[in-house]
């Protein structure tokens, strides 16, 4: 059997994915099933499925118990690894869907953007997380080439169970004009964000920055299919879901260049859209960018058509590679 570790009631885009593996590997006939930690009780529970991923559950109602035999294949996220310590028998199967919520980088950056509270949770995690020499890891499998990188640095191969993002709302009225707005999400990269914001009131310029914050996922999708520009000057752990959708809503991508937006294959946008928030320049040259995009929208936007078309062609990528994985659990089984 192939069970799929999730904590229990965790509603995220990573818990989403977990719960879209399950799905695909039922499709393929598997024998498969979620096994969901509960972090009150600090145990594995047999629970009902969450109830915002039960269309990735067909076949099993219910969460199944965690078993340790040979016969058995477990996929954890990389965030659940001390939970497993004492699986001795099953075949363990490390998805990297993040590689900093594995190891953050606890330096001045990381305070700036999140403040102390998170920093002190970050750190005290980072204690008790499992050195990846010491592992006991069948194989190791990684969301984005970030992921791949880190683990190359470290010695580690992998490979790649990418994914792929819920299109289900991605369908919003194609009537909804463009206007100059600005989107961004707040908990990420907020001191960078803020400095561009507080750029454009000091100049009383028609730009309107809208936070994406307490919406549900159509009213996500309407409000970037009315915004030009979708700012992101966060941490990027792995391939981040909101670029892309926003990217689904014909919006110009802008990013920092740390992480995974560092390089050309997980954020596929040309490198003038990517910008060091170090630099003397950065409000000089974001500007420069962002008023262009707005006076040449189509331009700017057409020459991101690759990263859309990418995103497009994510889940037909993700099916391969499930069907790969599979194939090499039946494989080892015989």
């Amino acid at each position: 059997m192939i069970q799929i570790i999730s904590p229990s009631k965790l509603t995220t885009g990573g818990t989403e994915l977990l719960h879209q593996l399950n799905y695909e590997l039922e499709k393929l006939g598997a024998d498969v099933g979620m096994s969901y930690y509960d972090k009150e009780n600090k145990s594995f529970v047999e629970i009902d499925i969450n109830p915002n991923f039960k269309k990735y559950s067909v076949i099993k109602s219910k969460s199944v118990k965690l078993t340790d035999s040979a016969d058995t294949v477990i996929v954890v996220p990389e965030t659940m690894l001390k939970h497993i310590s004492k699986i001795t028998n099953a075949k363990i199967y490390v998805w990297w869907l993040s590689v900093d919520n594995y190891k953050v980088n606890l330096n001045l950056d990381y305070l700036k953007d999140y403040g102390l509270k998170s920093f002190i949770y970050e750190f005290k995690k980072a204690l008790t997380i499992t050195p990846i020499s010491k592992l006991r890891i069948h194989k190791h499998l990684v969301q984005s080439k970030y992921a791949q990188e880190f683990l190359a640095s470290q010695s580690v191969k992998s490979e790649y169970l990418s994914d792929y993002i819920n299109t289900d709302f991605s369908n919003v009225d194609s009537e909804i004009k463009k206007s100059d707005i600005i989107c961004y999400n707040p908990a990420k990269g907020k001191n960078v964000t803020k400095r561009i914001i507080d750029f454009y009131k000091n100049r009383n310029l028609k730009v309107r920055f809208v936070p994406i914050v307490k919406m549900n996922q159509k009213q996500v999708a309407e409000t970037l299919r009315s915004a030009k520009i979708y700012i992101d000057f966060g941490w990027h752990p792995g391939k981040d879901r909101i670029p892309r959708e926003a990217r689904l809503q014909d919006c110009v991508i802008i990013t920092g260049s740390r992480g995974s937006a560092k390089n050309e294959e997980d954020v596929r946008i040309p490198q003038k859209y990517k910008f060091d928030e170090k630099s003397p320049d950065f409000l000089k040259n974001i500007d420069l960018i962002i008023m262009d995009v707005m006076n040449n929208f189509d331009q700017n936007l057409n020459s991101q058509n690759k990263y859309k078309e990418a995103i497009n062609n994510e889940r037909n990528i993700f099916e391969k590679e499930v069907k790969r994985f599979y194939k090499e659990v039946i494989n080892n089984q015989l």
